[in-house]
């Protein structure tokens, strides 16, 4: 049902942002203190692959932003199946993507910074 979907991808997304920026305000605190330096960030393991996370999540927040404010506003205007259809499609891309950040993360976890 589009209007089903349209209301529980709305409110998914309200609950997506907050999560979202948590983590962002987190994880830099978290790189802040874990960094020996910022050449660290270019020069070590654990560096490169927080840049790499950090790549994902930013395209992560960009596909976020454009489900919320492009793709969401469409299927709640007119809940047809064509816009349900591509609120799911952006949907399994950010879950593909969000799997992405979760290998990153496990391999940050054994990354060294020298």
């Amino acid at each position: 049902n589009p209007a089903l979907t349209a209301d529980a991808a709305l409110r998914f997304s309200i609950l997506a942002t907050g999560a979202s920026i948590g983590a962002g305000v987190t994880g830099v605190m978290l790189a802040v203190i874990q960094l020996p330096s910022v050449s660290a960030l270019f020069t070590s393991s654990f560096g490169r692959l927080l840049i790499a996370k950090t790549l994902v999540v930013a395209a992560l927040a960009l596909a976020g932003a454009y489900n919320h404010f492009r793709v969401l506003p469409a299927l709640q205007a007119e809940p047809s199946a064509a816009h349900a259809a591509r609120t799911w499609k952006v949907l399994r891309l950010e879950a593909v993507g969000f799997l992405v950040v979760l290998v990153l993360t496990a391999f940050l976890a054994s990354a060294t910074y020298s």
